[in-house]
């Protein structure tokens, strides 16, 4: 199976890491040779692909909830403190 090599430069990963795309390095295209090459470099190595359009939307409303969920989670901590003053 052929594969693509997805032209963005930068990924950024939920715990704040960034990544530099190896084929930025190269112009190989061929997903064996980048791997090569990146494996070459230091760093931790990312190996994933793309979601579809069904998983990413499913991912973003779950990313969404948890968002929620934090959010309500430190401000029912603030109102509690600030409970705990008064």
């Amino acid at each position: 199976m052929s594969k693509t090599i997805h032209e963005a430069g930068l990924a950024v990963t939920l715990d704040g890491t960034v990544l530099v795309s190896v084929a930025e390095f190269t112009r190989k295209k061929d997903p064996q040779e980048l791997l090569r090459l990146a494996l070459e470099e230091e760093g931790d190595l990312f190996i994933g692909i793309a979601m579809n359009e069904h998983e990413t939307n499913g991912t973003l409303m779950r990313l969404d909830n948890a968002g929620v969920e934090a959010a309500a989670h430190v401000i029912g901590a603030r109102q509690r403190r600030r409970r705990g003053r008064q």
